[in-house]
């Protein structure tokens, strides 16, 4: 099995618990069997059973006991890990969480993973605050594993069909229908499931463009809030971005709206019908495709080398457009301004709105991240192959 980049077993070790949160199919019960093997005293239990599921659901007191009972058992020697799968399910159970890393003067620490923020921040829940550190598990990224560009396009990088590649296109279809099943009828995110399957086609099919939210409305037959509902459960529920724009600008009036974009390839595909439909260069899918897997390659690195930049898009009421603005803070000047081209050989043309980026912000660096073989230069702008201009903004 590919080795994840996500080190938790050194902040357990350093008796701080983990909130690791990231959708499903993405290794977070793989990572959490791994990190027991360090661990000669540990608990591991999954709200996937619905034994401990019924169990603690009805009466919440006896979580609380259980673990004293087998740390009692156990008599710790450092640190005694208990691992609970999918926490999201009873998010009520946080507070005796928080009872027992202070009572036990964090001796004992939790890794506790979830597929779903939404339960959690709706519910009131306590996340720990300092007590206990908020990881993000992705697919697998280019900083785990060198891809090979065409097949992540097609089929995404969750660990389990990028490492077997068997039966990968029903595995995908099967994902998609799953995730509707369990994360929003079984959480009750919304009612109107078909709506919601109708909204879901729409937005596999407006993957990196910007959000018209009365547009969609009227092409699905519901309310402009409920498109921004379902958009935020999407972001919640940890299956896409919203990619806000860029708020601030000295002389140009900008667009507002956000764009969207999904966590992987694959899901795309299976959302939008694309599985065993051929993946062309050149084709505007293979290059909604590439930027979706670029973006997504920025937001992976960015988490887990904790970089915390923050990420927008630029575009002016005119049309011109930058795929991706880093800055360092909220409505701080962006620091580098990134094109996302899939072609092998972009020219000026194509990075026109770079040029007129750099008449607001002088002093800003210009990237294009591509397919190109080779790195050179369009005047002030470096046209980068995508795994040098990824070490480019993330190493230097």
């Amino acid at each position: 099995m590919i080795r994840r980049y996500l080190d938790i077993k050194s902040i357990i070790s350093d008796r701080y618990s983990v909130l690791l949160l990231g959708p499903r199919g993405v290794g977070k019960t793989y990572l959490a069997k791994e990190l027991c093997s360090y661990f000669p005293d540990f608990l591991n239990i999954s709200f996937l059973d619905n034994r401990y599921y019924r169990r603690y659901v009805s009466e919440n007191s006896l979580f609380k006991e259980d673990i004293l009972a087998h740390i009692k058992r156990a008599n710790i020697r450092d640190t005694y890990l208990v691992v609970i799968d999918e926490i999201q399910k009873i998010p009520e159970l946080l507070d005796s969480v928080h009872l027992l890393i202070e009572e036990s003067q964090h001796k004992v620490c939790f890794l506790l993973t979830g597929s779903s923020a939404r339960k959690l921040k709706r519910s009131g829940a306590n996340l720990l605050a300092s007590r206990a550190i908020s990881k993000r598990l992705y697919p697998l990224s280019s900083i785990e594993v060198a891809f090979n560009l065409e097949e992540v396009l097609q089929y995404g990088s969750m660990p389990r069909l990028y490492c077997e590649k068997k039966r990968r296109e029903d595995a995908l279809t099967t994902y998609v229908e799953t995730y509707l099943k369990e994360e929003i009828q079984q959480e009750a995110l919304t009612r109107n499931i078909a709506g919601f399957y109708r909204f879901l086609e729409v937005a596999g099919q407006l993957n990196t463009e910007i959000i018209n939210y009365s547009n969609i409305a009227k092409q699905i037959g519901i309310s402009d809030t409920t498109v921004k509902e379902y958009f935020q459960i999407l972001a919640d529920t940890l299956i896409g971005t919203i990619l806000p724009a860029f708020d601030h600008s000295v002389r140009k009036q900008l667009t507002k709206a956000s764009k969207f974009y999904f966590f992987d390839c694959g899901v795309i595909n299976a959302i939008c019908g694309d599985l065993r439909a051929d993946l062309k260069k050149g084709s505007t899918r293979y290059g909604r495709l590439f930027e979706t897997f670029i973006i997504n390659e920025i937001l992976r690195f960015n988490d887990y080398l904790d970089t915390s930049f923050k990420l927008s898009y630029w575009r002016t009421l005119a049309g011109q457009e930058v795929d991706l603005l880093l800055s360092r803070k909220l409505r701080e000047p962006p620091f580098f301004a990134i094109e996302i081209k899939s072609s092998e050989a972009p020219t000026l043309a194509d990075l026109r709105s770079l040029e007129v980026i750099e008449e607001e912000f002088p002093d800003i660096r210009m990237l294009c991240l591509c397919n190109t073989p080779l790195a050179y230069y369009i005047g002030k702008i470096e046209v980068l192959p995508w795994r040098t201009g990824l070490d480019e903004i993330f190493t230097k």
